[in-house]
């Protein structure tokens, strides 16, 4: 079993490389979003009692959605100025104009 902390592997680590992303745009009543993310984090020599490893880890991850725009409704006093609802079960209640 290793026992070692988020920094202890940040500092034994010899390769880190990350990056996130998200576009989002709308037309009309149409919609979409992309969110990427990336990992690479690696080590190498890493003693553990009698034993030597090499440690790579490697993740991505991609998250995509079209949105429709099913309504709008009218303002509801006290609460909001406006609210829609897209097919994807969002509901977004803002306080300006979207």
């Amino acid at each position: 079993m290793v026992d070692a902390s988020f920094i202890d592997i940040l500092e034994s680590s010899d390769s880190l490389i990350s990056f996130q992303g998200h576009f989002e745009a709308r037309y009309g009543r149409w919609g979409g979003f992309v969110d990427a993310t990336y990992l690479k984090l690696g080590a190498d020599d890493i003693t553990e009692g009698p034993a030597t490893v090499d440690m790579k880890n490697e993740l991505a991850l991609v998250e995509f959605a079209v949105l429709h725009r099913l309504g709008e409704w009218p303002p509801m006093p006290g609460i909001a100025h406006s609210c829609r609802t897209s097919k994807t079960g969002v509901a977004r209640i803002s306080s300006g104009g979207m």
